[in-house]
């Protein structure tokens, strides 16, 4: 009796994977858009500072919130071990400037590098 032999091969590939997977950025900003403080935001994935996020101002600085909404995104794994610094900035913004025409950067009540967890100004 003739018997065959089955070979098989297992390719082995490198899959380069873009640093924030978007479905997993839609469920970080599902989240964060469920915060009662915030009442609105803007993810922009190209942009330097990714993650806008706008509250009512109280007079206090936002690094603490932004610190902790970053906590939120590495919940997602937007935000892993392997994020580089400066790709996933958050900053909070005051609503009520932007509205009125406020820059982003000028309406800035604090900003954090969620890789690093530093404190940016402004």
């Amino acid at each position: 009796m003739l018997t065959r032999q089955l070979s098989i091969m297992f390719i082995v590939a490198t899959i380069t994977v873009p640093s924030i997977a978007y479905a997993d950025a839609a469920s970080a900003e599902k989240a964060i858009r469920s915060e009662l403080k915030v009442k609105d935001m803007l993810f922009q994935p190209n942009a330097a500072v990714r993650w806008q996020i706008g509250v009512l101002d109280d007079g206090s600085k936002r690094w603490g919130y932004a610190m902790y909404l970053c906590g939120v995104l590495r919940e997602h794994e937007v935000v892993t071990s392997a994020t580089k610094p400066w790709e996933q900035v958050v900053r909070i913004v005051d609503i009520v400037k932007v509205s009125r025409g406020v820059g982003f950067r000028e309406a800035s009540l604090g900003s954090v590098d969620c890789a690093t967890d530093e404190k940016l100004m402004p």
